[in-house]
């Protein structure tokens, strides 16, 4: 049986198969932004990212806010 990415049977899925076959050749640009004061959320964004871009087709770009501190 044919699986498909999600893991699922193609038969599972609520569209065809010659549908899916179409979305699986799209080239996908994921924008991930993330606030981390520290870097603890910036560790699991750039994980996040590295597991994107090890998918073929895949572009990730990570994008960090800059938090500029106002006098007291």
């Amino acid at each position: 049986m044919t699986t498909a990415p999600c893991d699922l049977p193609r038969r599972a899925l609520p569209f065809p198969s010659r549908f899916f076959f179409f979305v699986e050749n799209i080239p996908m640009q994921i924008s991930i932004v993330c606030d981390s004061g520290y870097g603890h959320t910036a560790k699991p964004a750039q994980s996040v990212a590295q597991g994107v871009r090890s998918v073929a087709g895949a572009e990730a770009r990570l994008a960090e806010t800059v938090r500029r501190l106002q006098p007291a």
